[in-house]
């Protein structure tokens, strides 16, 4: 098989889809020495020519989490001028989800890749697959944002380059893992199942080495305040608050950047931005409802539309502020800008949720002085107290 590829690889033609899935087994079955070639030769430009496809962006996967300092180099250079198209594209995304969580190179990652996704937030944060990176960056391993597939990827290693212990990437911010992705979590890039041993005794497994030198906290504390990406983010959210907050996946974007991120992070970085984007939607929130006899969600109420209502509502149950951060929480600001004393027109339809979101809100001062103006509305029959795990 080694005859077969070399010749491949040596002329470029790695464009197909065959080709692609051919280099994922042999690097999954080759020794040593061999896939270290392989990753080599594939540094660079020739892989992002083959990140298009499912194989090919588990081939770039593997090569990412597996090379040195100086092959990530190559292939973040390699990636100049295309990082939007990367971006967009649903398996291209990928990768650029494995820079994030491999490369130590914070600086190298600011300039070639977050310098081109700066140009096009906007566009980014309203496409299904151009969202995921930025994702990524604020709330990484989540399952409601990647399939379980995507998550295996970002796991994936090689047995025969598995020889010192792992400091495999960051686990989920989220809840515990689901039972498809422990199943998942069970095999290897390919489906085949893992050395029984390695399952037993993760800790004495021969793992892949350390795969990044920096805690991904610290790279993305680094990410997000070099080159001002956090506040470059934030704004274009303040600017785009109507749309974003009406979009389908756009809706994903403005919640994680208002809620803080995984851990807080963009209240340590950005905590005065987040606050003025609590205001940006609140002054949105204050717009009066139009009459819209064509029904476009363009124009409904945030409080109305769809997406909008249950984002909202999920801000609202969410809402808080970190120790040491002297700010207003979100539901707060809300609180004072639109609904204060005007709860009575807004308890009903969608907007209804939103209201009744105060009776959960996870700011209890908060939730102490809305009660007093919602409980006469749910004592007459004018509101309807909705579960909080109903987004």
């Amino acid at each position: 098989m080694t005859l077969a590829l070399q010749p491949i690889l040596e002329k470029g033609i790695v464009d197909h889809s065959i080709v692609h899935r051919a280099l994922l087994e042999y690097m999954c079955i080759a020794n040593k020495s061999s896939v270290t070639d392989i990753i080599q030769q594939l540094s660079g430009s020739l892989l992002v020519r083959m990140i298009h496809t499912r194989d090919g962006s588990k081939v770039g996967a593997l090569c990412i989490i597996h090379s040195g300092a100086k092959e990530r180099k190559k292939i973040v250079k390699g990636m100049k001028g295309h990082v939007v198209k990367i971006a967009h594209d649903e398996y291209g995304c990928v990768i650029l989800m494995c820079v994030l969580n491999f490369v130590d190179d914070t600086s190298l990652v600011s300039k070639f890749i977050f310098r081109e996704l700066e140009k096009d937030l906007k566009e980014l944060a309203l496409d299904k697959y151009g969202r995921r990176p930025l994702l990524h960056l604020l709330c990484p391993n989540v399952p409601r944002y990647f399939s379980a597939d995507v998550l295996e990827t970002l796991r994936s290693t090689i047995s025969s380059l598995t020889t010192c212990t792992q400091d495999g990437p960051p686990q989920s911010a989220d809840d515990e893992p689901s039972e498809s992705q422990k199943a998942s979590s069970e095999t290897d890039i390919r489906g085949l199942k893992r050395d029984e041993k390695d399952e037993e005794n993760p800790e004495e497994s021969e793992g892949l080495g350390k795969i990044s030198k920096k805690d991904f906290s610290t790279r993305r504390i680094e990410l997000l305040t070099k080159s001002g990406f956090a506040q470059k983010l934030t704004e274009m959210c303040m600017q785009n608050v109507g749309e974003l907050l009406r979009s389908q996946y756009g809706k994903d974007i403005i919640f994680e950047v208002a809620n803080g991120g995984a851990g807080d992070i963009m209240w340590q970085v950005a905590a005065d931005s987040l606050t003025a984007l609590h205001r940006a939607i609140a002054d949105v929130g204050a717009l009066p409802q139009l009459n819209n006899e064509e029904g476009s969600q363009n124009e409904e109420h945030i409080f109305v539309q769809y997406h909008s209502s249950r984002t909202v509502r999920k801000l609202i149950l969410e809402s808080h502020v970190p120790d040491g951060v002297n700010a207003p929480s979100f539901a707060a600001i809300l609180w004072d800008v639109v609904l204060k004393g005007k709860c009575k027109m807004w308890a009903q339809g969608h907007s209804e949720k939103v209201v009744s979101a105060f009776l959960d809100c996870s700011d209890l001062e908060m939730k102490n002085m809305a009660s007093s103006e919602l409980q006469p509305l749910i004592d007459a029959g004018l509101l309807k107290i909705a579960s909080a795990k109903h987004v």
